[in-house]
């Protein structure tokens, strides 16, 4: 199904309307006819979208999957997208394009207003105001809706800003003395038809010290367990864990969490998503210019959204048009 689908026009497709018309759950009542493949596909949205199949247009889950080459991608370890991490941490790609940048770069300014009109465009931010031709705005649909804009977005645009909502996830690390479970053979992967903690992954640094299990509360359980006292989170976040390594799972030295549906600059993670109908009616807004804004972020890719290669072609393609149109 979703190799049907054109990620540039995902509207266009020939089954667009009757698959934009349904949940992914939907099709899973209609289509699974074991616990166990039922089972898989919720965890498989769940852990991608950070939502529940009743969130999530079936068209959209299908044009992503598209663009990630298929599902295999999206979910695999060897070989696929959770394969690799970062040494010392993915917040060095950003540390040091800042240090390319040096003073260019200014913080502690969230963005509140942006006007244009046909001498160029002005952006206001807290304690500072900046004059351009273009610009490009590269934050989640649900944060870009919150900019005041002069004159008022089109339409669409502002209607699909409205209609993209981010996932919901908290994510856990425990950390250990040592990686005990590689002693008893266990691997420290796991995936669960139990939460809070559905999937986990063995985050030990290559050093082989501390032991480190990471794990993902992710859709309702996040929305459940983002409201309540954050020693009951905990206790449950460990019950998972230690129901799938043992107690001593139970008894990290340090425990860490995010709850990233509470940050004010991403309001959830890890990235927007669409319900039924929103793809075919304002999709074509997603990447198409607002006068003199441009629009880029991970969502607005067609190749890996959601993820942090969708977020860097975003920018390169938003660079170029703007660079074509200046030239």
């Amino acid at each position: 199904m979703a190799q049907t689908i054109d990620v540039e026009r995902a509207w266009e497709a020939e089954r667009a309307g009757e698959w934009d018309s349904q949940t992914v759950q939907t099709w899973m009542n209609a289509n699974l006819s074991t616990d166990g493949a039922k089972l898989i596909m919720e965890v498989i949205v769940q852990g991608v979208y950070a939502v529940e199949p009743r969130d999530i247009s079936l068209l959209y889950m299908l044009a992503y999957a598209k663009a990630a080459n298929g599902f295999a991608n999206l979910i695999g370890t060897e070989g696929g997208a959770q394969q690799d991490r970062f040494d010392g941490g993915s917040q060095l790609i950003a540390q040091r394009v800042a240090d390319e940048l040096g003073g260019r770069v200014i913080y502690n300014a969230p963005l509140r207003r942006v006007a244009q009109n046909g001498a160029g465009i002005v952006l206001a931010a807290d304690g500072v105001e900046l004059h351009a031709q273009r610009a490009i705005i590269a934050i989640p649909p649900a944060l870009a809706a919150r900019v005041d804009y002069d004159p008022a977005l089109p339409a669409r645009r502002d209607q699909l800003m409205q209609r993209m909502p981010m996932g919901s996830v908290i994510k856990v690390n425990a950390v250990y003395d040592e990686p005990f479970w590689r002693q008893k053979g266990l691997s420290g992967r796991a995936v669960s038809d139990e939460g809070p903690i559905r999937t986990v992954f063995d985050n030990t640094p290559k050093s082989g010290s501390p032991g480190i299990l990471i794990g993902f509360i992710e859709g309702k359980d996040a929305r459940d367990l983002s409201g309540v006292d954050e020693a009951e989170r905990r206790e449950a976040a460990l019950g998972s864990l230690a129901r799938y390594f043992g107690d001593r799972a139970a008894k990290p030295v340090r425990y860490i969490e995010q709850d990233w549906t509470v940050e004010p600059y991403s309001r959830g993670c890890y990235g927007a998503f669409m319900a039924p109908g929103t793809l075919t009616q304002y999709g074509s807004a997603l990447r198409e210019p607002s006068g003199r804004i441009h629009w880029a972020g991970t969502e607005t890719s067609t190749v890996f959204p959601g993820y942090m290669d969708g977020a860097v072609r975003s920018g390169e393609r938003a660079a170029a048009e703007v660079l074509q149109l200046l030239s």
